[in-house]
């Protein structure tokens, strides 16, 4: 089916992919986030998982995009709230997520969001090394470290500048008795963009680099749509 849109919407529309005619929608899953001055929508098969397209919008408050006007196997509306807190599956009363994870998230976000937490979780069991992510949220950081296959420390915390960010890193890998040097660091894009702060940042740790999708883009001439596509992404695997 055609996800294109009429020259009316086209004004908001900043990338995009159709999804091959064969692929019907009510196979797909829809995964929608808002990053920044975003609206990143990306489709997944429900089978394979494998992805299929993405729309990248402006959002603005007024406008819907055609894509949620289609009929799919799920939609998921992805939230980076840094009001959350990680509890064991053992420790949680009540209908838990269908999602594959040993944990749940508590936040404040809607109840029909899921956190990307979850996403975080299922990165952090296909590697043994430790690794760290931060996303920034007006001045609130939030950071998610794993060792050995899972999550071991997840918090946010108020900042001001980039020497606040660094030291709160610092500080959380010390509670998760992690050396710096032997970890890496993903930013997020709303992170990647504060002036100097991958420059900042790169002497104390292995490797420092932006969020990405772990696959080529779709669109090289828009250098950012790996990037604002990694949290869907994410969720995607879990799910």
């Amino acid at each position: 089916m055609n996800l294109s849109v009429n020259n009316e919407n086209k004004k908001n529309v900043i990338a995009e992919r159709i999804v091959d005619e064969g692929i019907p929608l009510n196979l797909c899953n829809l995964f929608v986030s808002v990053i920044d001055e975003f609206k990143v929508f990306s489709l997944y098969s429900a089978l394979s998982k494998t992805f299929v397209g993405y729309k990248v919008v402006l959002n603005e408050d007024e406008y819907i995009d055609p894509i949620l006007n289609q009929t799919y196997n799920a939609i998921y509306s992805i939230t980076s709230n840094p009001d959350f807190e990680i509890v064991p599956k053992g420790f949680v009363s009540g209908k838990s997520p269908e999602i594959d994870a040993n944990f749940n998230v508590d936040t404040t976000a809607i109840t029909n969001e899921i956190h990307l937490a979850y996403g975080l979780g299922k990165l952090a069991q296909s590697s043994e090394n430790a690794k760290i992510w931060i996303f920034t949220h007006a001045q609130i950081l939030s950071i998610f470290i794993a060792n050995h296959k899972q999550l071991v420390f997840a918090n946010s915390f108020n900042y001001n500048d980039q020497t606040e960010i660094l030291y709160f890193i610092i500080n959380a890998l010390s509670i998760a008795q992690i050396n710096q040097n032997e970890a890496d660091l993903f930013i997020d894009y709303s992170a990647s963009k504060k002036f100097g702060l991958i420059e900042f940042l790169e002497p104390y740790f292995k490797s420092v680099s932006k969020l990405s999708v772990p696959f080529e883009n779709p669109d090289p001439e828009i250098e950012n749509l790996p990037y604002l596509l990694s949290i869907n992404h994410m969720v995607s695997l879990c799910v």
